[in-house]
Parts: structure tokens; C-alpha cells; sequence
């Protein structure tokens, strides 16, 4: 009986996709690298029947949950760096079903980009090869080495191939990407390192027209109750409403547009989605890339409202009667907040940073389809 997959709107895969990609009749994933920790958004019902693991045990999941003991390391930083760098991988390794049966995995590896050249999902092809590698290996006169050039190996290989070509076109074709045109978007392994701040915060782009937000935590999007699509690609000014202080919105416009641009810290009144007012102790930074020049601007949000309190107890809520914390008036700031604001700064300022750092592709095989090493293969 075919299992009934969970649905995928959260990732941007319509109904209509999700039923075509669920015609296909071989095992793969589909992943969203602007989520932390790259979950599986998709998988295919061969996919569930090669590890037998269900939906709720592989949806929403890193699949590392295929790993074990004897999964070679140097295989799977293999295909993190693949990810970080936004590009395609092969490689051959050692994954664990769920019963704990050993499997070799021929895992093809893809990345789906946008117009910025910037991966939006993977989609990960697995053919179990065990079967075959016992052949090259079984066959008389058959090395480790020329098992790697067997006929049947490179059919697998070519088979894989075909089959990502086939997912990879129908998601360019079908998946329903947001415009984009307004605003970039950012590097898988930015956006990986971003969700991990539990701050609230918003990343701007400093080089686009009227400062797009690119990023918001998912904190911020908590503390404002807007949905993400309302935020990404906005301006920040949404916050403000009819008691904003001028002044205020004056003194963040000035340090922004200052040469060179400076920080900023103020409380200021902002409205939330449903139009409640709240205190914002905010602070904004300037995030400067490997060039030096200021690519981003990171926004750092406290909500530090005070709710009087009616005769009978209740607190109000109405715009004039909400008040800040008592001294976070302009830029007077508690060591707490500055500690909250300048962390949050500094862990934005590493995660962009870290884009340039490094080699590209230090543990990138020799040969992409590389099978197990001699002496490595163990069918117990």
C-alpha cells in the first residue's frame, strides 16, 4: 500500500509537482538548503522501500540518519563540501537501512540554481550497488581498481545520470520560486549558518535598491508574526506605523547613508502583523565582505515593551500607553541588550566571512565515482 507523503508546501513544491515527482519509480530526496541542517522535503517511494524508513522518520531530516559506524568520513565531507561550494557530487559509500542492513550507495548528487547561480533545493539520486560491487570484486582476475571501469558500473552510472537529468528538468520547470528579482539570494552554506542564530535579526542587502531583506530569522519572524513571504525581499520601514518617531527613523536613515556607513542603536515603536505596537531596541551594523565594501546590514531586535496596568489589572496595549523598559530611551542600553546585539552582530560577521575562507573542494575525489577503497568492503 502507497504511503502517503506529507505535504511539501512548506518547501514551494505544489500539489501538481508533488504527484509528478511521485511518479518517478526510483529512489531520491529533495532538500532545501535554506533551511538549517538541509531537511528532506521530498522523498520518493523507492526511497522508502530501498531503507525502509517512512515519512515521519525521513521528512524534515538531514540524511545522515543513513550513516554508521563504518561510513566513510572522508566521503561524507566529500559531500558537505559539494553543498557549501553549490555543486554536483558523486560518490560511492556505505549507508545502513533501517533494519541496520548494510548498503553500498551510489549517491548522485545536484544542485538546483536560481538566476544568481545559487542552489534553492539538492536533489540526491540512490542506486544500491551492492549487488554489482560483489560481482566486480567476486570475478576472477578483478581488482579493486578495475572494478571501478566494469561495464555494469558505468550503466549504473549513466542510468543515475539520466534519472537526474529527468527530476532536475521538471523541478526547473515546475517549482514555484518566488520572484526573486529584487533582491539576491544568498549561498546555501550562508543561509545554513544563518538559521543557526537564535537571535532575532534581518539581513539587508546593502547593493540593491531600498535595502531588501534577504534573510529574517525565524525569531523575528515569531516576535512580528509576519509570514516570511510578507518580509523577504521588503524594506525594513514596514515595522513603522502611525506613532513612530520621525526622529528616530531620521537618526537609523542618517548612520545607514553616512560614509562610511555607521552603527546605529535606538529603541524605537514598531507594529506588529496584527497592528499591536512593540518597543524595539534595535541596533544596526554594517556587514562588510571580502572586498571590504559593505554588502549586507544586520538588524538586531529586542522587544523591551512595558504593558501598564488598569485599575483592574489589566494591561493595555494601545500605542501611547506602551512604554520601553525604564532607561532604553534613544541609545541608553542595558548591558544585557548591548551583549544580545553585539553577539548576534558578530555571529552575521562570521557567517559571511566564512564564504571566502578555505579551498574549494579539499576532499573532492580523485575520481567522483570512486567505489570503497581495498580491503574496505565487508558484506557481514
Amino acid at each position: 500500500m502507497k504511503q502517503k507523503q506529507p505535504s511539501c508546501s512548506t518547501y514551494g513544491v505544489d500539489q501538481k509537482l508533488e504527484s509528478a515527482l511521485g511518479a518517478f519509480d526510483f529512489a531520491f530526496v529533495v532538500t532545501d538548503p535554506s533551511q538549517r541542517d538541509n531537511p528532506i522535503r521530498f522523498a520518493s517511494e523507492a526511497f522508502y522501500d530501498l531503507t525502509g524508513y517512512s515519512p515521519n522518520e525521513v521528512l524534515n531530516r538531514n540524511c545522515r540518519f543513513l550513516q554508521g559506524p563504518e561510513t566513510e568520513r572522508r566521503k561524507v565531507m566529500e559531500v558537505r563540501d559539494a553543498i557549501r561550494e553549490d555543486r554536483a557530487c558523486k560518490v560511492c559509500l556505505l549507508n545502513y537501512k533501517k533494519s541496520g542492513e548494510k548498503f553500498w550507495n551510489q549517491l548522485y548528487l545536484e544542485p538546483i540554481l536560481d538566476e544568481n547561480n545559487s542552489s534553492r533545493c539538492y536533489v540526491g539520486v540512490l542506486v544500491d550497488v551492492t549487488e554489482s560491487l560483489q560481482k566486480a570484486i567476486a570475478s576472477k582476475g578483478v581488482s579493486m581498481e578495475d572494478a571501478e571501469v566494469t561495464d555494469e558500473i558505468l550503466a549504473i552510472a549513466q542510468s543515475e545520470e539520466k534519472s537526474m537529468s529527468d527530476i532536475c528538468s521538471m523541478l526547473l520547470e515546475d517549482l514555484q520560486i518566488k520572484d526573486t528579482s529584487c533582491f539576491s539570494r544568498l549561498p546555501a552554506s550562508l543561509m545554513a549558518s544563518l538559521t543557526a542564530i537564535q537571535q532575532s535579526f534581518v539581513l539587508v542587502d546593502a547593493q540593491q535598491p531600498d535595502m531588501p531583506i534577504v534573510h529574517a530569522g525565524e525569531t523575528f519572524i515569531k516576535m512580528t508574526g509576519y509570514p516570511r513571504d510578507h518580509v523577504i525581499g521588503q524594506n525594513c520601514r514596514f515595522l513603522q506605523g502611525h506613532d513612530t518617531d520621525p526622529k528616530e527613523i531620521a537618526k537609523i536613515r542618517s548612520a545607514i547613508s553616512s560614509t562610511p556607513p555607521s552603527s546605529v542603536t535606538t529603541t524605537i515603536l514598531n507594529y506588529r502583523y496584527d497592528g499591536t505596537p512593540f518597543w524595539n531596541a534595535l541596533h544596526i551594523s554594517p556587514i562588510r565582505g571580502a572586498d571590504g565594501n559593505v554588502a549586507f546590514f544586520v538588524g538586531v531586535q529586542l522587544d523591551v515593551t512595558r504593558f501598564p496596568k488598569t485599575e483592574e489589572g489589566g494591561a493595555v496595549g494601545r500605542p501611547k500607553e506602551t512604554v520601553p523598559e525604564c532607561g532604553l530611551r534613544g541609545s541608553r542600553m542595558p548591558l544585557k541588550h548591548k551583549l544580545a546585539h553585539s553577539g548576534t552582530v558578530g555571529s552575521v560577521k562570521i557567517a559571511v566571512r566564512s564564504l571566502t575562507g578555505g579551498e574549494r573542494g579539499l576532499r573532492r575525489d580523485r575520481n567522483s565515482c570512486e567505489l570503497p577503497r581495498r580491503g574496505s568492503v565487508d558484506y557481514s
